[in-house]
């Protein structure tokens, strides 16, 4: 499965879906009746309703015993995102999505009108303008969710202010291939200050954050596209597919041959039914 891709479920009379999906998913009511199982409580779901967890919340959707249940789903992954988040962004907004709470909005709510016009895009094959209204309501939800970032009190004199404010700006994206020297003149000040300042903020190198983020791009690749291995590799920056091999392997734990194999969906249409019906209990 593909983050940003509207999917459907469809849970036969008394059937359960334990909703453990990458990142933050987002469940929408379609059609029919049935409850939301939580550990400390249920909910009598409606249609429209929209439901918002994270892959470690202990969440169950049944279908009611006297009717189907039809859903429409997607999740996001916000360190995916990096062509339109800055680090900071990304940092904030992967921190809420792992929140183990879960959200029920009331068909009048923003989130799931917002969802409803989304799926009706997606249904009429406009699927740009369906991708981007699951960024703006996956995006706006985590925002609201995630701890504020304190605005500056005062103006960015020194060099960890406008190190840091160089960093707010600056899509992720770029920072793949961005160099210290360039951030350090930036920043007025020198490589050796800017990579002491860049640890303290990120807690790793700015080289390790650029293998991070092309490592991040790559699982993005061999997802969204047919491109072969060494294409791959060398379109995130790394000249030697071995070493771009044996580096996805040691940070997601498998090659990317078989990360894509455990993880690529089945074709290319934007709104996707669920692998299987779920069995009756």
């Amino acid at each position: 499965m593909s983050h940003l891709t509207l999917y459907e479920r469809h849970l036969k009379p008394g059937a359960e879906w334990d909703v453990q999906l990458p990142g933050r998913a987002f469940v929408r009511v379609n059609h029919g009746a049935g409850s939301l199982l939580l550990p400390e409580s249920s909910h009598v779901l409606v249609e429209a309703e929209v439901i918002s967890a994270a892959h470690s919340s202990r969440c169950v959707i049944r279908a009611s015993m006297l009717s189907d249940l039809q859903l429409d789903y997607f999740y996001v992954l916000p360190e995916l995102l990096t062509g339109i988040l800055t680090l900071p962004e990304s940092h904030q907004l992967q921190q809420a999505s792992q929140t183990s709470r879960v959200d029920v909005f009331p068909d009048s709510h923003p989130v799931a009108e917002e969802f409803t016009t989304l799926a009706r895009q997606a249904r009429t094959d406009d699927h740009l303008a369906a991708r981007c209204a699951m960024v703006h309501l996956s995006v706006g939800h985590l925002r609201g969710a995630a701890p504020a970032v304190p605005a500056p009190t005062r103006p960015a004199l020194s060099a960890a202010d406008r190190i840091g404010a160089l960093v707010r700006r600056i899509p992720a994206a770029e920072f793949q291939s961005i160099s210290a020297n360039k951030l350090a003149r930036e920043g007025g000040c020198s490589v050796r200050h800017f990579s002491r300042l860049f640890k303290a903020q990120f807690g790793v190198t700015l080289l390790a954050k650029q293998i991070d983020l092309r490592l991040d791009r790559a699982r993005l690749l061999l997802l969204e596209t047919d491109a072969k291995i060494i294409d791959v590799s060398m379109d995130c920056g790394f000249q030697h597919p071995g070493l771009f091999t044996t580096m996805f392997r040691k940070h997601f734990g498998v090659t990317p041959s078989a990360w894509r194999k455990r993880h690529r969906r089945p074709s290319a249409a934007l709104i996707r039914k669920s692998a299987g019906m779920q069995k009756k209990n």
